[in-house]
């Protein structure tokens, strides 16, 4: 089963930091990833890196026409039918790609930037925040809050999960990926 992208993010950088392998691991984001926001919002949930497909194909010239896999793409960016391929202006596309691109990356550095940090890896959940309800304002680190690095692996510290972190870690088995009973 797949997750929402900012919860699976959240719930994986958790998970690592908390089994003490945050370090060891690189967390790649992808989904709906099209503007500098989505990065740094992928960034501050845990993500060291991002991609941008859809994104690329809309800089391409795509329309969602949906006829990838039927080798007729009517404006030619996913087929490999010459006549149709005909279509493709590659110098301007892939200016076009180039341009959207760097504006994207100008504008999460810009984003960083004006949340006064020095570079891209300080950006955290705290930086980014989320209207919840007409009158509530909550930070991304109120919405997915840390486990404390450890807490899965250390007797010590199991006691500082919360929640269904406690029930996760009770149900999980290095043998088996099926669904253990409640």
């Amino acid at each position: 089963m797949g997750a929402p992208l900012h919860e699976g993010l959240s719930l994986v950088n958790n998970a690592l930091i908390a089994c003490g392998l945050r370090s060891q691991t690189r967390v790649f984001a992808g989904g709906k990833i099209t503007t500098g926001f989505d990065i740094a919002r992928a960034r501050a949930l845990g993500a060291d890196a991002c991609y941008a497909a859809r994104a690329m194909m809309f800089a391409l010239g795509c329309i969602q026409a949906r006829r990838c896999n039927s080798n007729d793409c009517p404006v030619g960016v996913a087929t490999q039918n010459p006549a149709l391929a005909r279509g493709i202006d590659v110098a301007d596309k892939a200016e076009r790609v180039q341009l959207f691109h760097q504006h994207t990356v100008t504008a999460f550095a810009e984003l960083v930037a004006a949340a006064g940090l020095d570079g891209h890896e300080q950006i955290g959940p705290h930086h980014l925040y989320r209207r919840v309800s007409p009158t509530t304002v909550k930070t991304f680190a109120q919405l997915y809050p840390s486990l404390v690095p450890n807490a899965l692996v250390d007797d010590a510290l199991r006691g500082s999960l919360t929640g269904d972190w406690q029930r996760w870690w009770a149900e999980a088995t290095a043998t088996s990926f099926a669904a253990q009973p409640h």
